[in-house]
C-alpha cells in the first residue's frame, strides 16, 4: 500500500535549525543604546523605565526564533511594499539624500536616549481623496488581528 501521506518531520528539523541561528544572530547583536520612539506609547511606565536604565530581561523573555523570522519577513516586504507604491506613482523616500546608503529618517531626544525612525516620508503621489503630502509612511506587515 502507498502512503502518501508525508509523515516527515524535516521541516521542524530545519525550522528549529534556522530559529537557532536566528537567535544566536540576534544574542550577538548589541542592544540599543537609546529607547525607541514606538515604545513611548507602552501603557506600562514601569517596563519603559527597566529598558531607558537597561535593567537585564528576565530569563526568556528575548524574541525566539519564530518571532524572529516574522521580523525577517516584514523587513524583506517593506522593500516589496516601496517598489509597489513606486511603481504606482508615489514619491517615496525611505533615506536621507534620495539613495539607499544614507540613513533613516528619524528624530533624537534626551541626549540621544530616545530616538525614533520612520520608514519613509512620501513627498507627493497619485490624488487620493483625504491625503495630503507630505506624508509619513509606516509599513506593517501583521494584519490587524496580529
Amino acid at each position: 500500500m502507498l502512503d502518501f501521506n508525508s509523515r516527515s518531520q524535516t521541516s521542524t528539523h530545519v525550522n528549529a535549525a534556522i530559529d537557532a541561528a536566528l537567535v544566536t544572530a540576534n544574542q550577538a547583536t548589541p542592544p540599543r543604546s537609546y529607547l525607541g520612539g514606538s515604545r513611548l506609547g507602552h501603557a506600562c511606565e514601569r517596563a519603559l523605565q527597566f529598558e531607558f536604565v537597561k535593567a537585564p530581561k528576565d530569563e526568556g523573555a528575548d524574541f525566539d526564533g519564530r518571532l524572529l523570522r516574522i521580523f525577517g519577513i516584514g523587513h524583506a516586504l517593506e522593500d516589496v511594499a516601496v517598489a509597489w507604491l513606486r511603481s504606482a506613482g508615489f514619491d517615496l523616500y525611505t533615506r536621507r539624500g534620495g539613495g539607499e546608503d544614507g540613513e533613516q529618517f528619524g528624530f533624537s531626544v534626551a541626549g540621544g536616549r530616545i530616538r525614533g525612525h520612520v520608514d519613509g516620508v512620501f513627498a507627493g503621489g497619485p490624488a487620493i481623496p483625504g491625503m495630503a503630502f507630505p506624508a509619513l509612511w509606516e509599513c506593517k506587515t501583521m494584519n490587524a488581528k496580529a
